[in-house]
């Protein structure tokens, strides 16, 4: 137990000021340009890795935009078109209204609503309320296509020819949709096909592809 002497006696003596040294504005400044010259350099891969995401993401809702194009042809016994616009991300699906189609379709009421998709014009998707969309960044490269003498007939009637078609038979125009992120005059630019077979209407996706690994449409 202290004492009553040897409690005044540590009342007396110092206490140990501890002092807290802090930041320099030199040190701040100096840590922020470390920070932004890292995010300098890692930046690009970050933006690369994000834009490469939205290729691959965009080629999977393509592909499920045609394969649902083939399901609703064969359901609906109307043909379905599908358009795009080049060095955009839109696209649109809808059923193509023709004199085939009225006679074939499961409900022809169903036409009384529809505008003759044969004759709209080109270049008009943002327009269109029904319009979708590719995830950005990526865009509409172009469409390799084969079309036999009953898609050439169809196209006879329309402004555009960036056009596929899905048959009720389960059919299709045979063909290649290519998108793409970058620029070939940057040397960054990438591509996803896929693939339309026209003998099943079936379609495939490919990897992310360079330009000299685009393939051919093939019989």
């Amino acid at each position: 137990m202290m004492t009553a002497q040897a409690h005044r006696e540590h009342q007396r003596r110092p206490r140990r000021v501890v002092s807290r040294r802090g930041f320099t504005l030199m040190e701040v400044l100096l840590v922020l340009a470390v920070v932004v010259a890292m995010v300098a350099i890692i930046w690009p891969a970050i933006d690369s890795s994000m834009e490469t995401d939205a290729l691959r993401q965009s080629g999977d809702r393509l592909r499920a935009a045609l394969s649902h194009a083939r399901v609703e042809a064969m359901r609906t016994g109307v043909i379905q078109a599908f358009r795009y616009e080049p060095q955009t991300g839109n696209y649109l699906i809808e059923p193509w209204q023709d004199e085939y189609s009225e006679v074939n379709a499961t409900n022809p009421g169903s036409f009384e609503s529809l505008s003759q998709f044969g004759q709209a014009e080109a270049g008009t998707l943002a327009e269109n309320p029904n319009t979708k969309k590719l995830f950005e960044p990526a865009v509409f490269s172009d469409v390799a296509a084969q079309y036999s003498a009953r898609a050439s007939y169809l196209l006879q009637t329309s402004e555009t020819e960036q056009i596929l078609f899905f048959y009720p038979d389960g059919t299709a125009t045979t063909g290649i949709v290519r998108i793409q992120i970058g620029t070939p005059e940057e040397n960054n630019d990438y591509y996803v096909e896929v693939k339309l077979n026209g003998m099943t209407g079936l379609t495939k996706k490919s990897d992310m592809l360079t330009p000299d690994e685009l393939t051919e449409v093939t019989q």
